[in-house]
């Protein structure tokens, strides 16, 4: 079974964080058949490590001509008993008609856009809110939509699955992604740097940040804040666990948010977080809305109408059974 996906500072790590999480879905299972293969142009040391810790990875030749490179994987790996998961903007309806057309295997698409035919065999979108007609697709694609099939990491899993309340808080998580082209990161430093009754901000970073020399800067400033890197699915899982509030924006990381119960100041800053966004406006605590425009006083807005309230509710919009349902499915 093969995964193609990428990532790198322009794109994010959010296709490979969910590729990886489809995987170890598939692998969880004590009867499991599946053996997962990644497939990645030019992956950098922290991610062939990541991968090669469960999985294996087959390096590819970096290329823009992504027709030539569907031509090369349908003859050089897929079998007739093959299933490929592509999860990538640039693999689109032609890709796709290439890999059905050289080789008997089955596709599955991780999607979050809906922009283009698909002649995929499973096409996954985990956002909510969105319908079958919302898609252009052969009559044999099956679409699985909305959070029932969340592409968590297994620790989330079991986050999802139990109850948690927040009474006071106190400590504040930040991420951004791997691709924070626009710095929301420091911007949301600096306005929980404002809010006083914060003592501790954990700020994750991904490893391709442009932005590390100058948040590391900051971290030396002012030990409220925790810079963390390079987390396990384990440890991500436990620094939530650990804060209170979230502020992130509505991509792969809001799933993890709501899994893990944490009050979410969120919203969306590129136009593939909108889906996602739209589908849980409901389940956020504070809307930021687009978080380019004026992020700072949106956030200590937003702390100040929470710290008037006696109680804390927070969203449990994902139930911790999505392996249970992919696993069905494959």
């Amino acid at each position: 079974m093969f995964f193609r996906a990428d990532a790198n500072s322009q794109i994010g790590w959010g296709h490979i964080v969910r590729s990886m999480a489809l995987a170890d879905m598939l692998i969880e299972d004590k009867n499991s058949v599946f053996e997962c293969v990644f497939l990645v142009q030019n992956p950098s040391l922290v991610l062939q490590n990541q991968i090669k810790e469960k999985f294996e990875l087959i390096i590819l030749q970096e290329s823009t001509n992504f027709l030539e490179e569907a031509h090369f994987i349908a003859k050089s790996y897929l079998q007739d008993n093959s299933i490929i998961v592509l999860d990538h903007y640039q693999i689109q309806t032609d890709y796709q008609r290439i890999i059905k057309q050289n080789s008997n295997s089955k596709i599955v698409c991780i999607d979050d856009m809906h922009d283009w035919h698909f002649v995929a065999d499973v096409v996954i979108n985990h956002a909510e809110g969105l319908k079958k007609t919302d898609y252009s697709c052969e009559p044999y694609t099956k679409l699985c939509l909305g959070a029932e099939y969340a592409l968590l990491r297994k620790p989330f899993l079991e986050a999802a699955k139990q109850k948690r309340e927040i009474n006071k808080i106190e400590n504040a998580f930040i991420c951004f992604g791997g691709s924070d082209i626009y710095n929301l990161t420091k911007t949301a430093i600096d306005s929980c740097l404002n809010v006083d009754k914060l003592k501790q901000i954990n700020v994750v970073l991904g490893s391709a940040s442009l932005f590390y020399q100058e948040i590391l800067e900051l971290c030396k400033q002012n030990d409220k804040i925790i810079l963390h890197q390079n987390l396990s699915a384990q440890q991500m899982c436990k620094l939530m666990k650990h804060s209170d509030i979230a502020i992130a924006p509505a991509s792969s990381i809001s799933y993890e948010i709501l899994s893990t119960g944490l009050i979410w100041l969120g919203g969306y800053y590129v136009d593939n977080q909108l889906s996602i966004y739209r589908g849980f406006e409901n389940n956020l605590t504070i809307d930021l809305q687009d978080l380019k425009i004026d992020l700072e006083n949106k956030i200590i807005n937003g702390f100040d109408k929470l710290f008037l309230l006696s109680s804390f509710a927070t969203a449990k919009a994902i139930d911790g059974y999505s392996s249970k349902r992919l696993l069905e499915l494959f």
